[in-house]
Formats: C-alpha cells, structure tokens, sequence
C-alpha cells in the first residue's frame, strides 16, 4: 500500500453567520503518510534509466546510424514507460479506495 491514514482529528465548532443565527461547523483533519519507496522504484529509478540511455545516445559518433536507432527507442520507452505507470498507479487508487479506508 503506498498510502496509509495515520489519523483523524475532528473540531466541532458554532460560528455565527448572519445577524444572530449560529451554525454547526465540523473541521475533519486527516493525516496520511505516504511509502517513498514505492514511488522512488516506479517513477524516479525507470525515469534515471531513461534519462542516461538518452545522454548515452550523444556519446555515439555523429555519422552512426545506431544513434539514431537507440535515440528512437529512447523516445519509444519513454512512452511506454508513461503510459505504464499511468496505468498502474490509477489501478492501485482503484483498489485502494474499493478496499475502504
């Protein structure tokens, strides 16, 4: 679970709104911490691996024709990695709100 409650804090207070009339007014607080670690291997480690395969591409010799191919998959994993993890994080939230809090 990358997301987790760690508590709820309730305030009831009456405020006047108006001449004289007073109205209820509940302030819920949550606390929720969150797991850095899923998001560090999801998002940033994919997305550094990208990154220096695509600084890689330049260290190649300009008249090679493998620098354009590798530039070309770069741009293609960026892609697929997106719409992977898109994906998976909006299925994870899916789960986690159906699972009830």
């Amino acid at each position: 679970m990358t997301s987790v409650v760690a508590g709820v804090h309730v305030l009831d207070s009456l405020v006047p709104y108006g001449c004289c009339e007073k109205f209820s007014r509940a302030t819920f607080t949550l606390s929720i911490h969150r797991n850095p670690l899923y998001y560090i291997i999801r998002v940033v480690v994919p997305s550094s691996l990208l990154a220096f395969l695509s600084v890689f591409t330049y260290l190649l010799q300009p008249n090679r024709t493998e620098r354009l191919a590798i530039g070309f998959k770069v741009f293609q994993l960026y892609g697929m990695c997106d719409n992977l993890l898109s994906r998976l994080l909006v299925i994870k939230y899916i789960n986690y709100i159906k699972k009830g809090v």
